[in-house]
């Protein structure tokens, strides 16, 4: 379970391939939550890092690359400057060994590459032909080329690793007290809070949805007999978003959305196959360990 290997400090923290082995990137990159991290890694001879972020979306209208050095306090040089189309300052290279990354600013040629074997890279610097600058260290966000769906070639959201937005813990779930929220969203429009809740029941997990209004009861659908996770009743899986899941009460529907991007969420009320509603919110918690759990049985 990838859940119990994040945190883990000093002894006790896992070696790198087990790590990569079970797809938990926790190294400190220069990258925001929200944006996409294409590659990263920490120089040490410098004490800093170096990070290739991105937008969430490469099929956006909008999108953008950056090239970052320096600490999170202080960052050195940010390439461009301002957030524009990437396809005027990068160029991107499959090659069978690796993958390199390019790009020139001013009199200066920069060019990240990175082995596949083993993620060990470089980045170099020349002018006029002649290397002025070079590092060598391992990444740690080997995803270089994930970076190409924003430089014309075939969109990949999917392959993106983007940094979650932190969830607003100040708002309370819809749960009773005896449930253990998996998803929890606050709709400030409103003023409601909307949660997916778990109840344990003769060693099985069933799920309800719930909505609380201020300084009321909450609403709970389906009011009566709550859907086992492995029942028809009940669908979870990864969207192109992030995490989707449904609940299903006869020829109603309703179908929970994590943005991972942005920390957004949104339910959507569908009645005889139709969407008849949906309600935009800010998550407030997602139980990410019990999700996969439920998506791998």
């Amino acid at each position: 379970d990838r859940s119990n290997l994040d945190g883990l400090t000093g002894e006790e923290a896992p070696h790198q391939f087990v790590k990569l082995l079970f797809g938990v990137f926790d190294a400190p990159t220069l990258c925001q939550p929200g944006e996409a991290v294409i590659w990263s890694c920490h120089e040490d001879a410098k004490d800093r890092l170096i990070s290739v972020c991105a937008s969430p979306d490469p099929t956006a209208d909008v999108k953008w690359v950056q090239y970052r050095i320096g600490t999170p306090d202080k960052l050195e040089l940010v390439y461009p400057e301002q957030k524009s189309s990437p396809e005027q300052h990068f160029k991107f290279k499959y090659e069978r060994a690796g993958d390199s990354l390019t790009f020139r600013n001013g009199q200066f040629d920069y060019a990240i590459e990175m082995i596949k074997f083993d993620e060990s890279s470089v980045v170099n610097v020349s002018r006029d032909g002649k290397t002025v600058y070079a590092a060598s260290c391992r990444a740690t966000h080997p995803f270089l080329n994930s970076v190409a769906g924003h430089l014309g070639y075939e969109a990949k959201p999917e392959r993106l690793h983007i940094l979650p937005k932190p969830f607003d813990s100040k708002k309370p779930s819809a749960c009773a007290s005896t449930q253990k929220p998996l998803w929890s969203c606050h709709d400030g429009r409103e003023d409601q809070t909307l949660s997916v809740c778990m109840t344990e029941k003769d060693s099985t997990v069933h799920l309800d949805f719930r909505r609380k209004r201020k300084d009321s009861t909450a609403d709970v659908y389906p009011e009566y007999d709550p859907p086992a996770v492995e029942s028809y009743g009940v669908e979870l899986f990864e969207g192109g978003g992030g995490p989707v899941i449904k609940i299903i009460d006869g020829n109603q529907e309703y179908a929970f959305l994590t943005d991972k991007a942005t920390g957004e969420g949104s339910m959507t009320y569908s009645r005889g196959g139709f969407p008849r509603g949906v309600t935009d919110c800010t998550m407030t918690e997602f139980d990410e360990a019990s999700f996969n759990k439920f998506v791998g049985e």
